[in-house]
């Protein structure tokens, strides 16, 4: 019956667009040498108040298209850049439901209209040689509408359910506010706390590196950026909002947010307080404000994650979460300016798993089950501070400073069973924990331009260091049986501390020397020092509660990490084309001294690394990328430590000392178009990666199911990765197709037996959209993911499955004042290879009543309706499948006011 509803909803919604879609109007635009102007801008507005009712661009013939979906008399605006504007009152009757214009002439003077008053100029979208730019005017949005309901509107913008944007398919890295930062640069942040109604132009673009925008020389490293340009007169003053909803069992949402725009200054601030599990941060907000992947790496190989909260990484739960965050940025002259935030956090969470695993043991199934509950309390500071100075005409400097601190508490219940047809190990546990985390980094970057064109250098300094402390208190009873009797029992009973500190610094220089027209030949020299001191001490718990040190598992070292690179690049530099050849040769050495021995282990890594990067254009809306870069992943010092490490006694770790680095070859192509006059794009990203001497987990699993690991060297590894996005329209109707696929082929060895597995995941989503009606927007679309593990050698162990699921998303505009939303999602989980299947039906809704002139705004707002308190969690991989039934927040009813806060002027 609810498989029925949806589609009933779905041929509704195409009913819906081809029966409001009444009349046509079309024609065909010519210059004063009757050639035709292609991209005009064609825009049809009630004669009334001048709001747009539709909207077209002219096609290469010159000719275009306009729908209504109502009689009567209208106004018609034609322009075109560096013509005028023609203007023309058309009347729509009921018995003429297509009106042919014929041939209309643009000329660079405008055509007046007697009469008729425009108070704005509705001209859509204007392409600007590689920026798109829309008029957020002519794009209505519902009251109390954010930038992120805005850019559901655009033609080519896409918002996913997670607050993700892409644009033109490629997903947005910035949106800067009238071309400055906003909050660290985090999309989500602009996007749902901008108000909409604030913005006039939303420009799209592909937003050169700091190197490049300084050179004027490209370096192929863009981001694609959004930049909101505020209304004019609303770029001064105060504006903002306040907001509170109370619920059933007493559940709460606050939320408040106060901004100051002028000229030199952008100030905001946000606190929000909630305990409907509501985040105010995921993992890649806080990656980002690290400075990405690259930044974090500790020089050793491995990615630093002391940095991150630790319950990021966890999905599911309910919590109760409190943040505030403040934003500055000042521009003190031309010359200098500050940007700068700060983040506070605070996360009480609740996760409770449980578990059915599988594993794959020499072509036979080693089955188990898994039940956890775990509370963390999380405390996190982050700030950050920018500021640039321009020395000359030809040189700057900016210094950057940062830092986090994090507070995190945990405590977590544990118990598992694994077993075979005779034999069974049951574990019962608890580990109480508390983790205190900080880093500060700071960085200074010089930029020097000379007196010919393309010859520059710059210089960089990076300084970085962390502190980490960890006290664990774990407690496990192992209980192993056969046949059903008691054989053995164990208690595991520790206290474990640990903390260690870290001191890094990087230097960077380039210079760069133009060789000929568009050609240029760099130089760059880096050096890098990681220093890292850590102790870790292991105790076990006696009957009378002392503590005894186990010398065996308590260690400390002292570790230094040194790298130094030196690259030769090429660059070619032509309107339509770049071409980059690099060549680098980079040296690595790694030292770990252990308490109380004499001799430090030592490692060194010596590679010839080259790359290419070429980017072709084919028009400002059709672009090909392709890259080919080489790289090495060395070892982090822990995997190569032959110390045992038992914080987990049912999976035991050793180090392997011999272990060689990674050598990887990447090639990777992505294509983009963008079609303005018929409102299609197209993105896809496609890559491989050929590993050798890829590392793996050898485990050995003996005859109690207690797993032992050791990372060894073991052939090679492909993985391949492929994303497309699909975006057209079929009349009024917005069609959407989203899909990525992955292929990974690597080397397993479980308990000595060796075997090569392949795993594919293929995931696919279409949706229809229908935005156009004056009361009803809608969406409605469908996902499918499937998975495969296929082995070379033992082929009984292959595996697949597949989740789908379909989803509604409504908006209802009753009247201006009166707003209806829903979302429904059905996801289907089939039985195949699991023990069960699920079918999980999710239903949010909101009524809103909005007062003078939406300034105040009554709601009731209701959230998973259906009272869904679990989500499933499937994965397959290496030799594991496992299903898990995770917590998440229930079903809550809130009825809540908010007021916008507008002073424009002041």
């Amino acid at each position: 019956m609810k498989r029925f509803l949806f589609f009933q909803l779905f041929f509704f919604l195409i009913s819906t667009s081809s029966i409001h879609a009444q009349f046509s109007i079309q024609g065909t635009v010519l210059d004063s040498l009757n050639q035709p102007i292609v991209g005009a801008n064609v825009v049809l507005l009630q004669q009334q108040d001048s709001v747009m009712q539709s909207f077209s661009l002219t096609d290469d013939e010159g000719y275009f298209t306009l729908r209504s979906t109502s009689a009567g008399t209208f106004l018609m605006e034609i322009s075109s850049l560096g013509y005028g504007t023609f203007m023309r009152t058309i009347e729509l009757k009921e018995a003429q439901k297509i009106l042919d214009l014929g041939e209309v002439s643009l000329n660079p003077t405008a055509f007046e209209l007697e009469g008729a008053i425009i108070t704005e100029s509705f001209i859509p979208i204007i392409i600007k040689k590689d920026t798109i730019e829309y008029n957020a005017n002519a794009f209505k949005t519902k009251p109390n509408a954010v930038v992120e309901d805005l850019l559901k509107k655009l033609p080519g913008i896409e918002v996913t359910k997670d607050g993700t944007i892409k644009a033109q398919g490629e997903e947005v890295e910035n949106i800067l506010v009238d071309g400055k930062e906003f909050f660290e640069d985090d999309p989500k942040i602009a996007s749902k706390n901008i108000p909409a109604d604030l913005v006039d132009k939303v420009q799209v673009y592909d937003q050169d590196s700091e190197i490049a925008a300084f050179t004027g020389i490209d370096d192929g490293q863009e981001e694609k950026t959004i930049n909101l340009k505020i209304k004019e007169g609303k770029n001064k003053g105060w504006f903002g909002k306040l907001e509170g909803a109370y619920g059933l069992d007493n559940r709460y949402n606050t939320n408040g947010q106060l901004n100051r725009f002028n000229k030199k200054m952008q100030f905001s601030l946000l606190a929000n307080g909630n305990n409907i599990s509501e985040q105010a941060f995921d993992i890649n907000d806080y990656i980002k404000f690290m400075g990405g992947i690259e930044e974090m790496m500790q020089g050793n190989g491995g990615i630093d994650l002391s940095d991150l909260p630790i319950n990021l990484f966890q999905e599911g739960g309910t919590s109760q979460t409190a943040f505030s965050g403040l934003n500055l940025n000042y521009d003190f002259n031309a010359k200098t300016s500050i940007r700068s935030n700060y983040f506070y956090n605070q996360t009480d969470l609740f996760q409770q798993s449980d578990a059915w695993n599988q594993a794959f043991l020499n072509g036979m199934y080693l089955p188990s089950s898994n039940f956890s509950a775990d509370s963390s309390r999380l405390h996190n500071h982050r700030a950050k501070f920018k500021i640039k100075h321009q020395l000359s005409e030809q040189a700057d400097i900016q210094w950057q400073i940062k830092g986090t601190w994090t507070d995190n508490q945990s405590n977590r219940n544990y118990q598992n069973q694994q077993f075979n047809a005779t034999q069974q190990t049951r574990t019962n546990g608890s580990d109480k924990a508390i983790h205190l985390l900080g880093n500060w980094a700071t960085d200074v970057l010089y930029r020097k331009k000379f007196k010919r064109k393309g010859r520059f250098m710059t210089a960089r300094l990076d300084w970085k260091q962390n502190y980490n402390e960890r006290e664990a208190s774990p407690f496990y009873q192992f209980n192993f049986l056969e046949e059903a009797l008691l054989l053995s029992q164990q208690n595991f009973n520790q206290f474990q501390t640990s903390n260690g500190k870290t001191n890094a610094y990087k230097i960077r220089l380039n210079y760069t020397e133009p060789i000929g027209k568009g050609n240029y030949l760099s130089l760059g020299l880096q050096h890098s020092n990681t220093q890292n001191e850590q102790q870790k001490d292991f105790f076990d718990v006696l009957e009378l509660g002392e503590l005894q040190q186990d010398n065996d598992l308590s260690t400390a070292f002292q570790r230094e990490f040194i790298q130094n690179e030196i690259s030769l690049s090429h660059k070619i530099d032509r309107q339509k084309f770049d071409l980059t050849t690099r060549l680098a040769y980079q040296k690595t050495r790694l030292e770990n001294l252990r308490q109380g021995e004499n001799n430090p282990f030592q490692n060194e890594f010596s590679n010839w690394l080259p790359s290419i990067f070429a980017k072709y254009a084919f028009s400002n809306s059709k672009q090909l990328r392709a890259n080919y870069q080489t790289n090495i992943q060395v070892p982090a010092i822990e995997l190569m430590q032959p110390i045992s490490d038992n914080a987990n006694p049912n999976n035991l770790f050793i180090g392997n000392p011999a272990l060689d680095a990674e050598y990887n070859h990447e090639v990777r192509v992505s294509y983009t178009s963008f079609n303005q006059f018929y409102f299609r794009s197209f993105f896809t990203n496609i890559s491989l990666v050929q590993t050798s001497n890829k590392i793996i987990y050898e485990e050995w699993i003996d005859d109690q199911f207690r797993r032992l690991s050791t990372p060894q060297n073991e052939g090679q590894a492909w993985n391949f990765r492929a994303t497309y996005n699909f975006d057209f329209r079929i009349k009024e109707l917005k069609v959407s197709l989203d899909g990525n696929a992955r292929h990974d082929a690597s080397p397993i060895s479980v308990n000595t037996i060796k075997d090569r597995t392949q795993y594919s995941a293929i995931a696919q989503e279409i949706a229809f959209s229908n935005s156009k009606t004056k009361k009803i927007e809608a969406q409605i679309g469908y996902e499918l993911g499937y998975t495969i593990l296929n082995y070379q050698s033992n082929v009984n162990l292959n595996r697949s499955f597949l989740n789908h699921a379909i989803f509604l998303d409504i908006d209802w505009f009753i009247t201006p004042t009166w707003t209806f939303s829903a979302e429904l999602e059905q996801q289907f989980y089939p039985k195949q290879i699991f023990l069960n299947s699920y079918q999980l039906t999710f239903l949010d809704g909101t009524i809103s009543k909005s007062f003078k002139d939406h300034l105040w705004t009554f709601y009731l707002k209701g959230h998973n309706l259906f009272n869904q308190e679990d989500f499933v969690e499937r994965q397959l991989n290496a030799n594991q499948l496992s299903e898990s039934l995770l917590n998440q927040q229930g079903r809550y009813i809130l009825l809540g006011i908010q007021y916008k806060i507008r002073s424009f002027g002041k």
